[in-house]
């Protein structure tokens, strides 16, 4: 999320930049109109697309289940017990409360637009027209017109009015609005946003001042009348959008031929977006600093290093006992200084939302096709030490890749590069964007992490046959 916001933070300030510098005193309104738009949503969506260059191909790990296994055995030894605030918890609790704020807002300016046309006086021009009794300035609503008094203005002031309003109605003004309203309760806490909406909202009474370029100094006297007056409500297209100055500036400028050629700043623009703030999967590695990790903007501090050990295990493909060096690895015990609980140690467990399947089965349904193209044999693919947010997302994993546990006088049975990528790159996608319940601790929501049993258990043989593809249980 901290990614997503930086992107498209980095989107919009730049977009707007270049507004400013070279399209904002410029009389191309309509493509001005449309660039605005465009880059506010492409600050929304953009910096979602993963734009992958093709997944790593992952190095053959040894088939020893049982080393992955005996790797939770001191966990719970190195988990902090006691319980902290969720951080991330009051994050979101400002956030949708923020969101709620705005919401009723906006829900208060619609019920006043629905009492002044209840109890204005209604009449036909056209157009239909709610005299409200009220002193605000005039506004409209699709082809409503709300005015304090028909009376108070004469024909040339009324035909201004009418003439002004049609136009803002004609170029469907109304859908911008909307928008800028939805987008500033979902980022409310964003200046750009509200930024931009400045910017469009003065856009539209450009486009909708065209309509008295042959009467310009009248219109202009007009407009200063009116901007004493109260300002409508946000939903609505306002006649007596400030600052006014730069309405009736906007009315006499003609912007020169040459001046077209700025109008391209939206290829490269687009292009650097392309380049720079797009999600991929560069910025999904891991970067180590001692025994601090940063993955997706987060930071896990690992457990303190242990010497070597060794064990007894059992090779899976041969049946015999081996004696193997172990090095236990090191695992996240904090997300972002915030504890990270042990999946043995939380009295709710996470799991997928809405579902009572594991992982495991959740990953073999989304893998089914792809693990049905390996040659028949068995197969090992490692997913351990799964870190899940307070918020319900997996934030951290150990993937190893998917491998042959087949082996022959020449080595392990190969697979594929383009398959073995295909189906790595796929298990990231699953693992980056399934919905997951989180754990619970005293009935708040934490960080968990686990490496083994039913719930997120991925680290059993898979059996390839005739194109199926089936998860072993652990012997």
């Amino acid at each position: 999320m901290i990614q997503y916001l930086l992107n498209a933070t980095a989107i919009w300030l730049l977009s707007l930049l270049m507004y400013d510098l070279l399209l904002r005193r410029e009389s191309y309104h309509g493509y001005n109109r449309f660039y605005l738009l465009f880059t506010l949503l492409l600050g929304d969506f953009f910096p979602l697309i993963q734009w992958d260059k093709g997944a790593p191909v992952y190095a053959d790990a040894q088939p020893i289940q049982q080393v992955i296994q005996a790797k939770g055995n001191i966990e719970r030894a190195s988990q902090p017990a006691a319980a902290s605030i969720d951080l991330t918890y009051w994050i979101r609790l400002i956030y949708l409360a923020g969101v709620t704020v705005s919401s009723l807002l906006l829900i208060a300016d619609a019920a006043r637009i629905l009492i002044l046309y209840n109890r204005g006086r209604k009449s036909r021009e056209g157009i239909t027209v709610v005299e409200t009794g009220k002193e605000h300035s005039p506004f409209s609503l699709f082809r409503i017109l709300f005015v304090s008094s028909r009376a108070r203005y004469n024909s040339d002031e009324w035909q201004m009015i009418c003439s002004h309003e049609a136009k803002h109605n004609h170029l469907l003004h109304f859908a911008d609005i909307l928008v800028l309203q939805l987008l500033k309760i979902v980022f409310w806490f964003h200046p750009l946003v509200h930024i931009y909406n400045k910017r469009l909202l003065m856009v539209h009474e450009y486009q909708a001042d065209v309509v008295a370029r042959d009467s310009t100094k009248r219109y202009g006297q007009f407009l200063i009348e009116q901007s004493i007056l109260k300002s409508a409500p946000a939903l609505s297209n306002s006649f007596n959008r400030s600052p006014i100055k730069n309405r009736i500036i906007m009315l006499t400028k003609h912007s020169s031929r040459a001046a077209r050629i700025k109008t391209l700043v939206f290829i490269p623009l687009v292009l650097t977006c392309i380049i720079c703030f797009a999600q991929n999967k560069s910025s999904h590695k891991k970067e180590r600093k001692g025994d601090i990790i940063t993955f997706r903007s987060n930071q896990f501090e690992l457990s303190k290093a242990l010497p070597p050990d060794t064990m007894f295990v059992e090779n899976p493909t041969t049946g015999a006992m081996e004696i193997k060096v172990m090095r236990m690895t090191q695992h996240p015990v904090k997300l972002n200084g915030q504890p990270i609980y042990s999946i043995e140690d939380v009295k709710e467990r996470p799991g997928i939302a809405g579902s009572d399947i594991p992982l495991r089965a959740y990953l073999q349904s989304k893998l089914e096709k792809e693990l049905g193209k390996l040659p028949d044999g068995r197969y090992g693919m490692s997913v351990s030490y799964i870190v899940t947010s307070a918020n319900g997302a997996i934030v951290y994993y150990d993937f190893e890749g998917i491998r042959s546990l087949q082996k022959t006088s020449a080595g392990p049975v190969q697979i594929p590069v383009k398959l073995a990528n295909n189906i790595n790159q796929k298990v990231e996608n699953v693992l980056d964007n399934v919905k997951i319940s989180p754990a619970k601790n005293n009935g708040q929501a934490v960080a968990c992490l686990t490496n083994s049993g039913k719930m997120f258990d991925c680290n059993t043989p898979i059996e390839v046959k005739d194109g199926k593809a089936t998860w072993l249980d652990h012997n």
